[in-house]
């Protein structure tokens, strides 16, 4: 793989929970808590934040600058010409896409697929869905492999809003990668969708005594 970059996905705009990204968990906005854990990564000094170029996202942008986040703001609903884009603008070869409504990933996990994707080959995505929990999910692709899907894949504009769905739906390779043996199994989702699900995440960081830094592996033991 060449140039890496890691790629987080958030807007204000949300049918169920809108704002969710700039609500308070921890003592800092949900996309503000996201990255601070991302920061423990090894591999990658900066992680992008892909947001829109609407009105309503440019708190979510003014935040960004403010704790020297780089951003990136492309179209609202065509997730996938907005990747694009911030991968020429970044010049990376290679994209991991991160949701903004996943506070709980960090940096190990984040350096622990990576790593792991670093002993495939052959693939078109690299993916953790079906293998980890609900909400503590990535997926690796290559910025020419998206170009491709963007320009000659025919998608339709549920596949643009939702950026990786072509390669599940349409013929392509694709690998999984396993989490940790130390994992606990759990069947708790950790994604932030709903109040309900805000509210959980707000007992969960209660219980690490608001320190964002915890690790997957302790969060996991609390099931």
């Amino acid at each position: 793989m060449k140039r890496i970059g890691v790629i987080v996905s958030a807007r204000m705009a949300s049918s169920r929970l809108p704002g969710k990204a700039m609500l308070p968990l921890g003592g800092m906005p949900v996309i503000e808590f996201l990255m601070t854990r991302l920061k423990a990564s090894t591999y990658f000094s900066h992680v992008i934040l892909a947001t829109t170029n609407q009105a309503d996202d440019d708190v979510l942008a003014q935040h960004m600058n403010r704790i020297n986040v780089p951003i990136f703001r492309g179209d609202k609903d065509d997730l996938v010409s907005r990747y694009l884009g911030a991968a020429d603008e970044f010049q990376f070869d290679t994209l991991v896409r991160i949701t903004g409504d996943c506070p709980f990933l960090n940096g190990a996990v984040l350096d622990y697929f990576v790593a792991e994707c670093e002993k495939k080959t052959e693939f078109d995505l690299a993916t953790t869905k079906g293998a980890f929990p609900i909400g503590l999910d990535f997926e690796l692709f290559s910025t020419e492999s998206l170009r491709q899907w963007h320009e000659n894949g025919n998608l339709t504009a549920w596949q643009r809003e939702h950026l990786t769905l072509a390669y599940y739906e349409k013929p392509a390779k694709i690998a999984q990668v396993k989490p940790p043996q130390a994992w606990t199994k759990t069947k708790q989702h950790y994604t932030l969708d709903t109040i309900e699900d805000f509210h959980f995440q707000q007992s969960i960081v209660k219980k690490f005594q608001g320190n964002p830094n915890f690790s997957v592996t302790d969060l996991l033991s609390l099931s």
